[in-house]
């Protein structure tokens, strides 16, 4: 329910003696306060009676209060009869443009889905990304983005858009993620009743086939065992860390805190699905956990040395990818020759799940090791998966990769 008043803010008078009288607009999810451009001296305004007297206009300032009043009751009241989902940024702006019709373009409407704030940091950051490639495109195409309606995004455009991305991005499923994005928004706009028009059902936005990104179990040996330079240490260590841990995520093992480690266990939250998580410390991880132990808060010491999650994770792969043999040409200069080159911390994720598999551990058992749902994902939420299951099976890859028993 809505409710429209008026409210006298007296908190700071101007230098005049007067105050701002303001509109009122209470809903579900909070208040608006927007400026009538009316001011009156403490007194001028009745609260109970919402009118104003002792002024020398009273009777102008009611009447146009009154039509004000009313003309934002009939513009809130075609919102709800329309189903529009109120938040104060369409109030404020349906009640200031005097129209129900909020005619909100494309960009503008980008940028407002963009800035979720239910959304993740890391979906925020992508959004941006996306809108900076729009701003770019509209520059290439010599047009003011601000310009482009709903009705603009046609699938001639979008793939206009996408040839141009494939200049600079040659990979489809990079390209994939911010086309997702557009029709993500022109799905929230129809959604909000800002525009019927619908051009993406017949755009199939297919992801390419991606390069294999395990290691089998004779290579995974070979770059645990692997003779690195002292400072690229603490890298190959928090990779195995990684694959000790089911594959975590950079962000979520920066993250942890002292307060995580539970028993045996690290207790936590996982950063992209909000699923709560729970791994057995087996002692390989344990060994590595207290070499790099953290100041503080943190169970480990990424964040005592680095600016945060993105820098280090930065710093961690581009090490990685330079682990290998190592030439001192003349002067000392070093050449390197990398074992893997294009390897990352996933790499360490999907490895654990393929070698997993190779020992026959059940697929449900290794779906829930990764933190993933299985099966019918109603029926899942009522069943408490034994974990013992995925502590077992993290052994058994162990022992397999670190000392070859099966």
């Amino acid at each position: 329910m809505t409710n429209v008043t008026y409210y006298h803010d007296c908190r700071r008078l101007r230098i005049d003696g007067t105050a701002p009288l303001k509109m009122s607009v209470t809903y579900p999810k909070g208040r608006v306060m927007l400026n009538t451009d009316v001011y009156l001296a403490p007194g001028q305004w009745n609260p109970v009676m919402q009118s104003v007297s002792g002024h020398p206009q009273w009777r102008q300032l009611n009447a146009f209060l009154t039509q004000k009043l009313y003309l934002a009751e009939q513009i809130l009241r075609e919102l709800r009869d329309r189903g529009v989902r109120l938040d104060s940024q369409k109030i404020r702006k349906c009640i200031e443009n005097g129209s129900a019709d909020e005619s909100v373009g494309f960009m503008e409407f980008f940028r407002q889905v963009a800035s979720d704030p239910s959304k993740k940091i890391r979906t925020h950051e992508i959004y941006q990304c996306t809108l900076k490639k729009l701003t770019a495109f509209a520059g290439e195409m010599k047009v003011n983005p601000e310009e482009w309606t709903f009705e603009d995004i046609t699938r001639g455009w979008v793939s206009r858009f996408d040839r141009w991305l494939s200049l600079s991005s040659p990979s489809r499923n990079a390209r994939n993620i911010h086309l997702r994005n557009i029709r993500h928004v022109c799905n929230e706009a129809v959604a909000e009743h800002l525009t019927t028009y619908y051009d993406f059902k017949a755009i199939h936005i297919k992801a390419a086939p991606t390069a294999k990104r395990s290691l089998k179990v004779e290579q995974l040996r070979q770059f645990f065992s692997l003779d690195v330079e002292p400072h690229q240490r603490q890298y190959q260590d928090m990779f195995k860390l990684i694959f000790f841990l089911i594959g975590i995520n950079t962000i979520d093992l920066c993250h942890l805190e002292k307060k995580n480690l539970i028993d045996d266990r690290i207790e936590y939250t996982r950063s992209k699905t909000g699923r709560p998580y729970s791994i057995k410390i087996e002692p390989e991880a344990a060994d590595i956990i207290n070499r790099y132990a953290g100041e503080g808060k943190w169970l480990l010491n990424m964040l005592d040395r680095y600016k945060d999650f993105r820098d280090y994770g930065h710093r961690l792969n581009e090490n990685l990818q330079h682990m290998g043999s190592v030439e001192i040409g003349k002067h000392g200069k070093k050449t390197r020759k990398p074992m893997f080159p294009g390897i990352t911390t996933y790499w360490a994720r999907h490895s654990w799940a393929t070698i997993a598999a190779s020992l026959d551990i059940p697929n449900e058992t290794i779906a829930a090791a990764l933190g993933h749902g299985y099966g019918n994902r109603i029926t899942a939420i009522y069943i408490d998966f034994d974990m013992r299951k995925v502590d077992e099976a993290n052994r058994k890859v162990l022992d397999w990769v670190l000392y070859g028993r099966k």
